[in-house]
């Protein structure tokens, strides 16, 4: 194996969620775990938070404050996939207090059997504790149903503590107006944050390593600073990746320690993926409009998606370029198969289309001197696909739903209309060059037509 190339007794390095590896010096961590437990063994506050972004350390924090607290005071319940509806929720949480399999169905006796339950620990002189990681897989609804879940406390102390841990998204929903019951009952809210400093992820990775039964130094200063450059500057989840694949790499070079050389040519390998994360997070800040901003902030789903940098060679949009689809998304189409969702009818203006604009990629006439092809104008043929696709995109049936709809439904219509027209007309993006650029472009054509449409 190849740590005990280097001397250690086990991996360094695993992502999993082992207590035994927590480092204490990730400040924004050690504060999470040091408030939750708090929160818990004082049994002042029914709900205790913990949100940050993928590879932070949410999951390590849970099991570390689990690992820390004296069970024998506690019934405790583990939730690692929220994304059930409440009566199944509620029956996994039942059966894990309980120790066995929850027979109850319906939602009206689980809850008394729930409430039952709190009090019969209670008689014992202990409190119940729920855990749920991925808190950010909650619907809204359960939200809501885990506000009146709360409500099940005694006059005087609280009979149970929920410890909710998930991704941005579980802010979001928890900060939206609709939820404010629930938030204000909020006590603990912690934010995990990245390693701060090359410095840190130094004393990490040695920690880790001194915890594994390292005896020296493996990796060098600049190995250090090359680590935390390309772990998106101290991503612990990252960290731990690049420095696994350095020292096994460093094994099978019979390298006697990991210089920055090594752990560059590691990091290369997920640089794309890094800058996909970075390009994703900045593309979420786009300004779209103070408008579509406020109908889009609370509903993620709507969000643009990410796309990667260009199209692979010889690739069409369809492989490219997604719609903000519905919860209940039709399978992918099998290639060269007819677009379900879209009518198998020929398109109202692909005669005029054809006639005006020209078909990229498409053999055509030399222009002459002055001409570029599009009539001497080069914004001629962009414009011309632009108006196909709008006037294929508004069918009176859509312009009848958008009299109806509200800001929401119309930003998620104009979304899906603007990702169909780029299947259809693929030759749209080689136009515009970046198919995230048109999609945004098309989708903000398509709403200022709803805009017209519903002032008219």
């Amino acid at each position: 194996m190849y740590y005990e190339y280097w001397g250690l007794t086990r991996q360094a390095f695993d992502n999993v969620p082992d207590p035994t590896m927590y480092f204490r010096a990730h400040e924004s961590v050690e504060t999470a775990v040091a408030e939750v437990l708090f929160a818990i063994e004082e049994g002042d506050e029914c709900l205790a938070v913990i949100v940050g972004e993928v590879g932070l350390g949410k999951t390590t924090s849970l099991r570390v404050v689990l690992d820390s607290l004296d069970h024998g005071k506690y019934r405790i319940a583990f939730v690692t996939n929220p994304d059930l509806t409440f009566t199944m929720l509620l029956r996994e949480i039942i059966g894990q207090l309980k120790g066995e399999t929850c027979q109850t169905k319906r939602k009206d006796d689980l809850l008394e059997e729930f409430n039952r339950l709190l009090f019969a620990t209670a008689d014992e002189g202990k409190r119940v504790l729920i855990f749920i990681d991925e808190g950010n897989a909650f619907k809204s609804a359960n939200l809501e149903s885990l506000r009146l879940l709360t409500n099940m406390q005694m006059d005087d102390r609280n009979l149970f503590t929920i410890v909710l841990a998930g991704q941005p998204k579980l802010a979001k929903m928890l900060e939206a107006p609709g939820h404010a019951n629930l938030f204000q009952r909020v006590g603990v809210y912690c934010r995990l944050e990245k390693m701060p400093s090359w410095e840190v992820v130094r004393d990490y990775i040695d920690h880790r390593l001194e915890r594994a039964g390292c005896t020296r130094r493996i990796f060098t200063d600049d190995a250090m600073r090359a680590l935390f450059d390309y772990s998106e500057h101290g991503v612990p989840r990252l960290v731990n990746k690049i420095a696994k694949l350095a020292m096994k790499a460093g094994e099978t070079n019979a390298l006697a320690e990991i210089g920055p050389d090594v752990v560059s040519a590691i990091g290369e390998r997920f640089k794309r993926f890094t800058k996909f994360a970075a390009k994703s997070a900045k593309k979420d800040k786009v300004d779209v409009g103070a408008e579509a901003a406020a109908a889009v902030e609370p509903q993620e789903e709507l969000l643009m998606p990410v796309e990667p940098e260009g199209f692979a060679e010889g690739a069409s949009a369809d492989a490219h370029v997604e719609m903000a689809a519905e919860p209940s998304a039709p399978e992918p189409a099998v290639e060269g198969a007819p677009d379900a969702s879209v009518p198998d009818r020929e398109p109202v203006y692909a005669q005029a289309a054809a006639e005006t604009t020209p078909r990229f990629g498409a053999a055509e006439a030399e222009p002459s001197d002055g001409d570029n092809g599009n009539g001497g104008n080069g914004d001629d043929g962009a414009l011309s696909l632009t108006r196909v696709c709008l006037d294929e995109a508004l069918r009176p049936e859509i312009l009848e739903r958008v009299r109806s709809a509200d800001r929401v439904e119309r930003i998620k219509m104009a979304g899906q209309l603007a990702a169909e027209q780029i299947k259809r007309h693929p030759e749209v993006v080689t136009q515009k060059g970046d198919p995230v650029v048109t999609w945004k472009e098309l989708r903000n054509e398509i709403l200022s037509a709803f805009s017209a449409e519903g002032n008219s």
